[in-house]
């Protein structure tokens, strides 16, 4: 076989000679053809900025890999640059928090909201793409696709960015103050979907309620899952539609740490792009005399849902 031509960015350089390549460099063969690439830039030992906020984020480089040894709390942040056509470039998170990634002002991560996040959790990979001056999409391996609520990180991954598995992992959320001796339904917000149409096919929950106060240990509430934040004076879910219709309440077990474990998947729901497309964890019970501070939730919620438009 001979080696007729090698291409160095751009330019063949023809010898009739095996070329000698740096193993830093990325070579394609095709047809005696070398082609020469620079291999990504990288910049590394990067610091997220833990003010946490679009504007104080550390402003990323327009480099191809950044790995960000240092990420301090939960949530610190580091910010992309400008989107721009076929703009590409990849973060690690190599730090031991969950990493908050904006976009520049007023741009878009996977079509969310405009100067939205996404969170990459510790040791993930996510590229980036821009096609367009204000859009970015991930790769199908992402670190987020929404956004969280309190105390809670977002795993998800899809195999072609419109199917989608997303894993919320709930750290001791905390609802509302419950006054007890009365019916009273309260919720937290553990997700919002992004923007558009789509559809929920099925879900999963494995989430115990942890008391504090000793007064509702033995009360055994009413769980679900729904688009809805559940209020006012009710003791079961069912009343109101939007409080359970991702995950149909269940009965608690207790408020003293036993998980209750739920798999639907006959009760798809369908969210147009003008519907509420937040995830709330939701409660209801007549609640035993004195109630409770500071009621927690910890456990796992998986959603598997389809992005439409």
């Amino acid at each position: 076989m001979s080696y007729r031509n090698l291409i160095i960015d751009g330019k063949v350089q023809t010898n009739g000679k095996i070329p000698q390549v740096n193993m830093d460099k990325h070579v394609n063969v095709t047809d005696h053809v070398f082609e020469l690439k620079s291999y990504t830039s990288l910049s590394t030992g990067l610091t997220a900025s833990t003010t946490q906020t679009q504007a104080g984020a550390l402003v990323l480089a327009d480099k191809d890999y950044h790995f960000v040894s240092t990420v301090a709390n939960s949530g610190d942040a580091v910010k992309l640059p400008a989107a721009a056509p076929q703009k590409k470039l990849t973060i690690k998170n190599g730090g031991a928090n969950p990493l908050q990634v904006f976009p520049e002002s007023a741009d878009t991560i996977n079509g969310g909201s405009a100067n939205a996040s996404i969170t990459i959790q510790p040791r993930d990979v996510v590229t980036f793409v821009s096609q367009d001056t204000t859009n970015w999409e991930t790769d199908s391996e992402l670190g987020t696709t929404g956004t969280v609520g309190l105390r809670i990180t977002e795993s998800s991954i899809s195999s072609d960015n419109k199917h989608y598995i997303t894993t919320l992992t709930l750290d001791e959320v905390v609802f509302g103050a419950i006054a007890g001796g009365a019916d009273l339904g309260l919720g937290v917000l553990a997700y919002t979907l992004p923007a558009g149409a789509l559809v929920v096919n099925a879900a999963y929950m494995s989430v115990a309620l942890d008391e504090s106060d000793g007064n509702i240990t033995a009360d055994t509430p009413d769980i679900g899952i729904g688009t809805t934040v559940a209020s006012g004076a009710v003791a079961v879910l069912g009343g109101t539609a939007a409080f359970e219709n991702i995950l149909t309440g269940q009965t608690a077990a207790d408020c003293d740490g036993t998980a209750t474990v739920k798999t639907v998947a006959d009760q798809p729901l369908a969210i147009e792009a003008a519907d509420n497309h937040t995830v709330y964890l939701n409660i209801a019970d007549g609640w035993a005399a004195s109630g409770e501070a500071a009621l927690k939730a910890s456990g796992t919620i998986v959603l598997e849902w389809t992005k439409l438009v």
